[in-house]
């Protein structure tokens, strides 16, 4: 028999989307340098241009950033930012003018453009955790310090830098431009940030190309410290001034991150002042390290803070809440709002506590209480205890149907049956299942080109969300009002409500920590080869090929 194919994993880190390339130029310089001397496009891709990398890194990390922004959110992101920048700014000019930059291997370059720069998919995943809507919407803020633009005027404030005011201007255009197409035109912004990650990329490439294996040593030892500082000097500052802002501290911790993106800052700042062009290639490999220090660090302090300062009175906690999951949802069916437990589920459900259970690949899956007394059981008893929504990525991505079709819709999809009786039913433990509820969904299961299609009944132990159960009313525009099946597949659940769901923008309580694309059970209404979809920031009116691949997020009912 022929021996299956072995697979070479690489292991995922933070920052992995611009470390590993760059380790593949840095070693390719330390041992064969002359390969960067080829000529042709490879040539001006490794020694020239990172300006125009950066410049579209910029634009795409901009039109991932929503106008829309809750005044909580603003607060946060506000009391959070500011003392990390001016503690960032004293440590940076402190260092410049009494220690001849260098401090113990670290320059003003390295120590201002790294921690201003704190990591938003890191900080995003951190506060879908540990965090409110409020805390959650702040990184809408905290993406302003994206980009060298933050430490070019802190330079240039400073005397240290000669950095034109037009220079400095036309580093936060690309930024802004990005915003105004995003915000104005979401089709380019679904365009646009999926090419964040490539770029990041080829500019790690490129700034490995300029370093020797002797420079990264050097810089990584002190890298460790730049990440230190960033943990522990740095974030109890920014900590005691959340907490005098009367916040509670989490979002402070959860920001003490340097972004993968942050390298791009040394490069940049070469360009336009030649002095720091010495300093770069180690301030790249500082960066670095300190990326990975902190982003290791910063989720188990923010656990840390929210253990030690933001529980007590209710326990809603997971291990508070999980051990009586079943005995809850048993006991709200039952008698409803009268249930003792009715207070404590909504209370969980309101904060978005979040459960973890291990699926049987030993991956941990995450979900959280979406609805109470929502679903109707299908043996025509009553209505489900409670209803509960993966919130990760736990179980990976699986096509809708192998051939590039929906007819048949949810009923007849392959994924649906994978979900009810194959292998993602298979993913969950034993004792889960012993639990879930078959509840009756109800879903447009003929082909949704069809004006006229009727809405059908399912049993479902495991489900996807329709659309109209993410959003209270149901998009009507670019003709979909021709469909009028689109907001009869169920009403939107209580999670979700009041919370300003957009039906054509970005919603941070609908996004995955990875910021991943998941499934609908809908139907489009205007072809018959695409499900709907939860897009990668939230955006509910998204869609995929049949035949595509996107997340998997069950929903089920106890």
């Amino acid at each position: 028999m022929p021996q299956p194919e072995k697979k070479l994993k690489v292991p995922r880190i933070p920052g992995d989307i611009m470390i590993y390339p760059m380790i593949v130029g840095l070693l390719l310089n330390t041992f064969c340098p002359q390969v960067f001397e080829i000529g042709g496009f490879f040539t001006a891709a490794t020694r020239g241009g990172s300006n125009t990398i950066v410049a579209a890194i910029l634009l795409f990390v901009g039109a991932g950033i929503s106008f829309k922004s809750t005044p909580g959110a603003i607060k946060t992101g506000i009391v959070v930012l500011v003392p990390k920048l001016v503690v960032a700014a004293a440590l940076g000019l402190a260092v410049a003018f009494f220690f001849n930059d260098d401090f113990l291997g670290l320059s003003s370059v390295s120590i201002i453009g790294g921690i201003t720069f704190c990591n938003m998919a890191l900080y995003t995943g951190i506060m879908g955790e540990f965090g409110d809507e409020s805390e959650r919407g702040a990184v809408g803020i905290l993406f302003f310090t994206a980009g060298p633009a933050v430490t070019m005027i802190i330079l240039g404030v400073s005397g240290l830098a000669n950095i034109p005011v037009g220079t400095i201007v036309g580093s936060i255009l690309p930024l802004v431009i990005g915003m105004v197409l995003g915000n104005l035109f979401p089709f380019v912004k679904n365009l646009l940030v999926p090419g964040t990650n490539p770029a990041i990329a080829v500019i790690g490439f490129q700034l490995g190309a300029s370093m020797s294996l002797s420079s990264f040593i050097t810089g990584g030892i002190s890298g460790i410290l730049l990440g230190l500082i960033t943990l522990f000097v740095v974030g109890p500052i920014t900590f005691a001034f959340e907490r005098l802002c009367s916040g509670n501290g989490k979002a402070a911790v959860a920001c003490s991150t340097i972004a993968g993106t942050a390298m791009t800052t040394p490069v940049a700042l070469a360009e336009v002042a030649p002095r720091y062009a010495e300093l770069a290639p180690v301030a790249y490999a500082q960066i670095a390290t300190a990326v990975i220090i902190t982003a290791v660090a910063a989720p188990i302090l923010t656990g840390w803070v929210d253990k030690r300062f933001c529980q007590g009175g209710e326990d809603l906690s997971v291990a508070g809440v999980e051990a009586i999951e079943q005995a809850v949802a048993e006991d709200i069916a039952a008698k409803g709002e009268a249930s003792p437990a009715y207070a404590k589920a909504k209370a969980a459900m309101d904060a978005g506590t979040k459960f973890t259970m291990k699926l049987t690949d030993g991956k941990t899956l995450e979900y959280k209480i979406i609805g109470i007394n929502h679903d109707d059981l299908a043996d025509g008893s009553g209505k489900a205890g409670l209803t509960f929504l993966t919130k990760n990525e736990a179980i990976g991505k699986y096509l809708m149907n192998a051939d590039n079709t929906a007819v048949g819709g949810w009923e007849k999809c392959e994924l649906r049956a994978k979900m009810n009786s194959g292998e993602i039913w298979n993913l969950m433990p034993s004792d889960f299942q012993s639990k879930v509820k078959p509840v009756r969904k109800l879903t447009n299961n003929v082909d949704g080109a069809d004006k006229n299609a009727a809405i059908t009944a399912t049993t479902d132990k495991l489900f996807l969300l329709s659309y109209s159960e993410i959003v209270e009313t149901p998009q009507i525009s670019f003709g979909w009002s021709e469909y009028p099946w689109i907001g009869k597949e169920g009403t939107q659940y209580e999670a979700f409500r009041d919370k300003d769901i957009n039906n054509n923008g970005d919603n941070d309580c609908l996004t995955l920590p990875a910021r991943g694309e998941w499934w609908e059970r809908s139907l489009h209404p205007q072809y018959s080869v695409f499900f709907g979809s939860v897009g990668n920031d939230g955006f509910p009116g998204n869609s995929n090929f049949a035949a595509g691949s996107s997340f998997v997020c069950p929903a089920w009912c106890f």
